[in-house]
């Protein structure tokens, strides 16, 4: 990413790469007054009615930084700025050697490309032990942990108000008979 802003003429704010670790924020397995991204977000978008309505845009904060770890990325940026408070503009160097990517390659192609490394080919990669599954099946075991009360209750409370009103028309059914 470095050498990609370098050939772009942009900044690399190294400093963003572990903010979470810097701020003693965690990713999960912890608290949430100390964790830094949402796991599953269920809350809706703010808009229109009919995007607020749509389950698709329900889940659309999952897996992004909450509250805690914007400001802790603007705080990384704040003092970054503050330490370069007229920052140059950078000069545009001359990539090493100019690529052309060609034409776009659909997903389907590229996961089926036997040079392409990925978790279905080459299970040696880091990222595809089974620590990953571990984790999302910990937060899953946590978001069920955490939904079952109020789904419960919210179960029990139909259940009685249903009771109430089979109650609430026999008694009237007998009154008028």
């Amino acid at each position: 990413l470095e050498r990609a802003a370098a050939d772009a003429g942009l900044y690399y704010l190294a400093e963003m790469a572990d903010v979470f670790a810097t701020r003693k924020l965690r990713i999960c397995d912890d608290s949430a007054g100390r964790i830094g991204i949402n796991f599953l977000a269920m809350n809706a978008v703010s808009g229109l009615v009919e995007q607020s309505l749509n389950p698709q845009n329900w889940l659309h904060n999952s897996l992004h930084p909450n509250e805690r770890g914007h400001q802790a990325m603007a705080d990384v940026l704040q003092e970054w700025l503050t330490r370069r408070p007229d920052p140059a503009v950078p000069t545009d160097p001359a990539p090493a050697q100019e690529q052309h990517p060609g034409p776009t390659r659909s997903l389907e192609a590229i996961m089926g490309d036997p040079g392409f490394r990925h978790c279905g080919t080459d299970p040696s990669i880091p990222h595809c032990d089974l620590q990953t599954l571990q984790w999302a099946q910990a937060q899953l075991g946590t978001l069920a942990r955490r939904s079952i009360g109020p789904l419960v209750l919210t179960i029990l409370g139909l259940w009685a108000g249903w009771l109430w009103l089979i109650w609430s028309w026999r008694s009237r059914s007998r009154l008028r008979a």
